[in-house]
């Protein structure tokens, strides 16, 4: 499982780096697109599983306390990326995103 935690992200950074070299060619970033959605739909089942294993003697309120965390996750990345995307431009979202994503993987692997 703690593999599977990790290389979703991993996946989803691999993108946002090959999105930040892509210098705007189509393919590039249609490739960099795909491999981001395959890596965010695999991170949202991965941690619903993880949630369910967890929280299994109560799962609705596990299910539940992990919804308002997604949607807290949704609220900050929004925040960030916007902030980021006001005072440095499109170039750095991607950026923020991977130095985030690698914050993320450290405190996995810290047991955070």
């Amino acid at each position: 499982m703690f593999m599977a935690l990790v290389a979703a992200p991993v996946t989803v950074a691999a993108a946002f780096a090959v999105l930040l070299v892509s210098a705007g060619n189509l393919i590039i970033v249609l490739g960099a697109v795909a491999l981001w959605g395959i890596g965010i739909s695999a991170t949202v089942v991965i941690y619903q599983q993880a949630i369910l294993i967890t929280g299994r003697r109560a799962p609705e309120t596990a299910t539940s306390i992990g919804v308002v965390l997604a949607q807290a996750g949704f609220a900050a990345g929004a925040t960030v990326g916007g902030v980021a995307l006001d005072n440095f431009g499109i170039a750095s979202v991607p950026l923020v995103a991977l130095l985030l994503r690698r914050r993320a993987i450290n405190a996995l692997r810290r047991g955070v």
